[in-house]
């Protein structure tokens, strides 16, 4: 099979951040579809979970405990604040708040990979033990109310603001080998700060993308590589979707 990599447009947002903090090693992100890492479909799920940890002898085997948690993220998906709505476990509340906070939540969606939603939500999450082990199952979380929006302006081949190297660049970006073995896809958007002398400052993947193949680092150690010619003077924000796919 032979990697193709297709990047469909650029697009323009209203905001930059500072750069998100490498998630712990606990943290997982789910594999969508089985062969493809894809943006979700549903605003507010967890693209990166901490696993269960609980004290010693806290479940039995066999018993389970539930928890919903109502909390915020910012536009990176990042939990910024969270409180107990009920649980049928209060003596180990906090032992879940403290690991739900290192969660990160879906900020854009596959049908609109590029516009930024900050909301308010209620996350499930059952904890049971099963032969001696702790499992934890959690759909998306419930959406109570979207805080801000970054709406996106589209900027592609034939529009006038692009990186004058943009095809280039985007076009030798390396498919990590191990994906390339294993036949994994992926179809993700990076975020990328330009700076006012055109130059790229920063870049980070939408919803914390980050994947044990290297999908995001691949793309994002080439997004760096853009430049804005003549420079634009001020800093801007592009959001750029990328398709690696194999043939």
């Amino acid at each position: 099979m032979r990697p193709i990599l297709t990047w469909p447009f650029i697009v323009l947002l209203v905001a930059c951040a500072a750069q998100p903090p490498a998630p712990p090693p606990s943290l997982r992100p789910s594999l969508p579809g089985g062969t493809r890492i894809e943006m979700p479909e549903v605003l507010g799920t967890p693209v990166a979970i901490l696993a269960p940890e609980l004290p010693a002898g806290a479940l039995a085997d066999g018993e389970s405990a539930r928890f919903e948690i109502a909390f915020t993220i910012d536009l990176r998906g990042t939990v910024v604040e969270s409180r107990l709505a009920s649980t049928t476990r209060p003596d180990l509340a906090d032992a879940m708040l403290a690991q739900h906070r290192q969660w990160i939540y879906a900020v854009a969606t596959r049908n609109d990979p590029c516009r930024m939603q900050r909301f308010r939500g209620v996350q499930t999450i059952e904890v049971q033990r099963r032969e001696g082990k702790l499992a934890a199952s959690s759909g998306p979380a419930r959406v109570i109310e979207v805080l801000a929006r970054r709406d996106a302006v589209r900027v592609d081949g034939e529009a006038s603001l692009q990186p004058v190297n943009y095809r280039h660049v985007m076009g030798s970006i390396g498919y990590p080998r191990q994906a390339l073995l294993d036949g994994i896809q992926a179809r993700f958007a990076v975020v990328a700060i330009f700076g006012a002398d055109g130059a790229v400052k920063d870049t980070y993947p939408v919803n914390a993308a980050y994947d044990r193949y290297g999908f995001a680092q691949s793309a994002m150690n080439a997004v760096r590589r853009l430049k804005v010619e003549p420079p634009p003077g001020h800093e801007f924000m592009a959001c750029i979707p990328v398709n690696f796919q194999l043939r």
